[in-house]
């Protein structure tokens, strides 16, 4: 036995004495029973146990060198670490034991896991740990929200520990959704900016920028993922755009706008509600909802109303940039206003009935010329007034009588490049009241100089007094109106500044045609009868000639239906009202001939608005209509109506306060009715630009002249 502890005693001593100068490089280096570890002769756990003494617990390890027991374990890390946020659902722990250097990778087949709430409830040893290797994996589902600390130990008491705070949340941000009160104008000289429903009077206007707020008190927001968008009436969402934060009057822990454009979503109406969607999320990927569920915009397309207090039987025609040119009459007296594209009055002028039409010039150099025919009880005049305060750079006739006599200037006004110079004309027909005595109808202009302009007699070709609108249309020099003189019902045609008519012309027709519009070679025209209903629409080309009239429809000859004003589209299909004897409809007629109708229950007179994504009309009691343009389905509808609708509505682009277009906005659809003018939002960006004849006279200006380019919306 002596013997026996005497070897051990020498083994001891030799581990200690023979460590290789510099440190071992294989275990031959190291006496019996010790390894080479990182350059240093160590014994393992299973060495004999007089190797150090006392013997050395589980998590330490005999040092070779030191002959004392030392911690076998530089270091135990926990994963998550301590202060990590934690959201929902099942969660893997990680506990990994680092081995010091120079010892032995000696791992115990467990690690003791235990959890415990911050509010002091007992701690739950967590069950099912893996391992590989010095890696040990446990997994725990957080029962709540809060704050819990977790631990790992070593399963002997002493040995490496480690601890965690975690913080839980599973529960998504919640937003508070803020709608502004909008801005609406205040009632100024004769504009009123209110939806007259109730319900809509303090409604955001489809063609403005909403400035939504969304608060939270979130403490893990992420910000960065945070986005709204608006819910159209088809159930689709628009683009979601960002929330900027502000910090001002902030009363949340985040505060931020979104900025949503109300005429991108879907709006197949004419007043509703816009849901608001919110998107966004903490930073541990909670999703999260909006407080209500879902806050909503109210919505309506209604702009503005103007009262011009009288009776507008001309449609307004629209400058260049964006100011609205209307006349009205209250008997033999009547005004003119110029207002600007948000509706507030710039000027007046009082001339007289304004009757037969109203058109604008070209703009040069930023000024334009306003062409108006008007009448008062000693006689009819035509205007040249300067667009910008309606003062009058020209009256033709200066005074009553003289050249026109005391007859009426009931045309319509078409504007082209007449005359012997060819500068800008605009040209009207003067209805006198008795050729014999000296007072005859005459084509009669005025150019953008000052100068006026008479043709002298027209061989009775007076244009309808019973003609609504009572367009005059201009392609080059030559001039096209419906005439209902002493031979009855016909459309008249002649070059500027002839007597007579041109060859062919007039041409008779059996009803009284009431809208024109002149596509390619052809004039097409509508014709409505008086005393019954009767008419339809014609194809005369404008070489003229009786014999090539051909009717569009009804198809035939058989002319049963009232039709009055027209529009032609982009792909030369046919707009118009119709009246049967015993129907109303809305009506497309395409190249091809095979027209599309649909049943209405007003009867649309005034000439329809071809824009970029609808056909919009206005009927005799201004029930308005927008329609598809290839199926006429009714995409909205503003009913009952806005009153007596003596005259076609327009289309315009979306302006700022400074006139200018605003790229990508829906446009705005002037309609008048009764003495007031109408402005409401549409979708499309204004008049369709390659449509060969979309409205009234053609374009916003009321040149009825083709060549007119239609500048397409920004």
């Amino acid at each position: 036995m002596l013997r026996k502890v005497l070897g051990w005693l020498l083994l001891g001593v030799l581990s200690a004495c023979t460590q290789p100068e510099g440190g071992c490089e294989s275990n031959a280096q190291c006496l019996l029973g010790a390894t080479c570890e990182q350059r240093i002769c160590s014994f393992s756990a299973e060495a004999p146990p007089e190797t150090c003494q006392p013997a050395c617990a589980s998590y330490e390890a005999c040092s070779a060198r030191a002959r004392q027991c030392e911690a076998r374990y530089s270091g135990l890390t926990l994963s998550p670490e301590d202060g990590t946020l934690l959201g929902g659902g099942e969660r893997v722990i990680e506990a990994r034991l680092e081995v010091a250097s120079g010892f032995n990778a000696v791992y115990p087949e467990t690690l003791v896991f235990t959890v415990a709430a911050e509010d002091g409830s007992a701690a739950v040893e967590l069950t099912g740990v893996e391992r590989e290797g010095g890696v040990y994996t446990v997994r725990w589902t957080p029962p709540s929200d809060g704050s819990f600390r977790v631990t790992v130990a070593y399963p002997e008491a002493g040995g490496p520990s480690q601890a965690a705070l975690l913080t839980v949340d599973t529960t998504g941000p919640v937003f508070t959704v803020t709608v502004p009160a909008p801005e609406v104008g205040s009632a100024d000289g004769g504009t009123t900016f209110t939806d007259p429903d109730v319900a809509y009077a303090s409604a955001w206007k489809r063609d403005q920028i909403l400035p939504v707020q969304i608060r939270t008190d979130e403490p893990h927001l992420d910000s960065s993922q945070l986005r709204v968008s608006l819910k159209g009436t088809d159930g689709a969402a628009t683009t979601p755009v960002e929330v900027v934060p502000f910090t001002t009057d902030c009363d949340a822990r985040f505060c931020g706008t979104a900025r949503l454009k109300l005429w991108e979503p879907t709006f197949n109406t004419f007043r509703g509600s816009m849901p608001i969607v919110v998107q966004g999320r903490d930073t541990v990927g909670n999703e999260g909802s909006s407080n209500p569920a879902e806050p909503k915009v109210a919505v309506t397309r209604w702009k503005w109303v103007f009262d011009a207090q009288g009776t507008i039987r001309t449609t307004p025609a629209i400058g260049q940039s964006g100011f609205v040119y209307l006349g009205m009459s209250t008997g033999p007296s009547g005004r003119v206003f110029g207002l600007k594209a948000d509706g507030r009055k710039s000027w007046e002028t009082s001339l007289g009935a304004v009757e037969g039409g109203i058109a604008v010039g070209a703009n040069n150099a930023g000024a334009e010329l306003v062409y108006v025919g008007a009448r008062t009880s000693s006689g009819a005049s035509l205007y040249a007034l300067r667009g910008n305060d309606g003062s009058t750079l020209k009256k033709c006739p200066e005074t009553g009588g003289g050249v026109f006599g005391t007859g009426t200037l009931i045309g319509g006004i078409g504007v082209g490049a007449l005359g012997a110079s060819s500068i800008e004309t605009a040209v009207t027909i003067y209805n006198g009241t008795d050729s014999s005595a000296g007072d005859p109808s005459n084509i009669v202009s005025v150019d953008s100089s000052g100068a006026c302009y008479s043709s002298g007699v027209t061989s009775g070709d007076a244009i309808g007094s019973v003609v609504q609108d009572g367009p005059v249309a201009i392609r080059g020099k030559d001039l096209f109106y419906p005439s209902s003189g002493d031979t009855g019902a016909k459309l008249a045609s002649y070059v500027y500044g002839a007597a007579t008519p041109s060859a062919n012309w007039p041409v008779g027709l059996s009803y009284i045609p009431r809208s024109l519009a002149l596509v390619g070679t052809n004039v097409f025209a509508s014709t409505a009868s008086t005393d019954s209903i009767r008419g339809g629409v014609l194809r005369i080309p404008q070489s003229g000639g009786e014999s090539n009239v051909t009717p569009v429809y009804p198809a035939g000859t058989a002319l049963d239906a009232r039709v009055y004003g027209l529009a032609v589209g982009g792909n030369d299909e046919l707009f118009f009202g119709t009246q049967a004897v015993s129907s109303l409809t809305f009506t497309r007629v395409p190249p091809e001939g095979l027209s599309k109708s649909e049943t209405s229950t007003v009867n649309v007179r005034a000439s329809p608005v071809v824009g970029t994504r609808a056909v919009y009309s206005a009927s005799t009691g201004g029930v308005v209509d927008a329609r598809a343009k290839d199926s006429l389905s009714l995409i909205w509808q503003l009913a009952p109506g806005v009153g007596t609708v003596n005259s076609s509505p327009t289309l315009d682009c979306s302006r700022d306060a400074s006139g200018a277009a605003i790229p990508g906005a829906p446009g705005v659809l002037y309609v008048p009715a009764g003495g007031k003018l109408h402005a409401f939002v549409v979708d499309g960006a204004g008049l369709d630009s390659s449509a060969k004849w979309p409205k009234y006279q053609h374009d916003a200006r009321n040149t009825g002249n083709p060549d007119t380019v239609i500048p397409p919306c920004p």
